[in-house]
């Protein structure tokens, strides 16, 4: 009779291991999908960070090629103006770079 009841026992523990095992394994079942839309979400904001970075660098070069020819023009539109202000500062002042060199002559 002894025997029997601590098969018994032995048996009823086990049915409740078995039971708690199953029980641990849905609650973690249960936390796996419920996480699993923040893992997606992750994902996909990780995917257009990417895209957008991956914009920003072609924005950047277009950018950089933009501001070399802006750069280009300036010093063409500079070293015209200084020849343009050469030549007259010549004009202007030919009479008297010229009187000079006469005026030189004169004496």
């Amino acid at each position: 009779m002894k025997i029997l009841f601590h098969s018994i026992l032995h048996c009823s523990c086990d049915s409740q291991n078995v039971r708690m095992v199953n029980e641990i394994y849905r609650d973690l079942g249960a936390i796996v999908d419920e996480q699993q839309g923040q893992v997606d979400d992750i994902e996909s904001m990780i995917n257009s960070t990417t895209s957008k970075t991956k914009d920003g660098i072609a924005q950047l070069d277009k950018a950089k090629k933009h501001q070399k020819g802006v750069n280009k023009g300036c010093a063409w539109v500079l070293c015209f103006l200084v020849l343009v202000l050469l030549g007259v500062g010549g004009f202007v002042f030919w009479d008297e770079i010229v009187g000079k060199s006469d005026d030189d002559d004169d004496a």
